[in-house]
């Protein structure tokens, strides 16, 4: 992978994070968000990861065999305790599609999204990427909970033989994303 299809591809990470967390912003608006516009986004973000947030298979080059791989995960926190919960991506977006906690709920960004170097694994490549954002929860029009939350995500990227109209393919690179995890909550 040369220097420029690296700098390409860590803007393209940086575009599929954003566009997760604009799909988390619909999926978590109760009061401006129709049905049908949550439905779309939970749709449109599980296509963001990995096996579409489902069980999936990667091949491994060194031992030439398939590797399977349980659905991504979102680690969540809270800054009024310690702990950390890990549950499937796909549950945690259909939780905030339906939430029941809060009357509304507000997550936006608040920092630029930062990848890592990109490195290569077998047959394909990793990085990390880093964004923050800021969750708040209402209650009849009143602030329930609140906190900024650093997280990381993996990501995975492949090249895709895409076939020209003169019969000859094109590669590209996908980046497709795997677990968050919570760097920090404040």
């Amino acid at each position: 992978m040369t220097e420029s299809e690296k700098e390409a591809l860590q803007r393209r990470v940086k575009d599929k994070v954003d566009e997760y967390q604009f799909y988390l912003g619909q999926l978590a608006d109760k009061q401006s968000t129709s049905l049908e516009v949550k439905n779309n986004a939970f749709n449109l973000a599980i296509k963001l990861f990995i096996g579409e947030c489902n069980d999936y298979q990667i091949f491994n080059t060194e031992t030439n065999t398939p590797q399977f791989k349980a659905a991504v995960r979102m680690e969540t926190s809270s800054k009024n305790t310690v702990q950390k919960r890990r549950k499937r991506m796909k549950l945690y977006l259909d939780n905030l599609r339906h939430n029941k906690s809060y009357t509304q709920i507000e997550i936006t960004d608040v920092d630029v999204v930062r990848v890592d170097n990109i490195y290569k694994v077998g047959n394909h490549y990793e990085c990390m990427a880093y964004f923050c954002q800021k969750f708040v929860g209402y209650r009849d029009g009143r602030v329930i909970y609140s906190d900024v939350t650093t997280k990381k995500v993996s990501v995975y990227i492949e090249a895709i033989e895409i076939p020209m109209p003169d019969g000859s393919t094109q590669k590209i690179w996908n980046a497709l994303l795997g677990d968050i995890y919570v760097v920090s909550t404040e």
